[in-house]
């Protein structure tokens, strides 16, 4: 990012089809951070949020952001692969892929 690092969250948020929230502890605690969610919330974004961080429960702000969404579970705590492949189906769900896309992730090189 160049410039105000503010400004450059600001359009990237605005000009962005979708968010993928990386919530952890350290997420939780910066002030930009907290800056780009609450702008994804109050622009009508859709997002999803994803844990980033083994055994982190989202409370605070982050927790309201999460509120009745599911999240996916990168944090390590299960392979890779399924939680790839979650991610993806949730993408072509929201209309973000398309069923075409040939993104599933396979240890055994689909």
């Amino acid at each position: 990012m160049r410039g105000s690092t503010l400004e450059a969250m600001a359009h990237a948020v605005e000009n962005a089809a979708l968010v993928l929230v990386c919530m952890s502890e350290s997420y939780k605690r910066s002030p930009n951070c907290r800056l780009e969610a609450e702008n994804t919330f109050r622009c009508g974004k859709q997002y999803i949020p994803l844990i980033v961080q083994k055994h982190y429960k989202p409370d605070s702000w982050l927790g309201a952001l999460l509120g009745a969404k599911l999240y996916i579970d990168f944090s390590g705590k299960y392979p890779f692969e399924p939680k790839w492949n979650e991610l993806i189906r949730e993408l072509q769900a929201l209309k973000m892929l398309t069923e075409a896309d040939d993104t599933v992730y396979s240890s055994e090189g689909k």
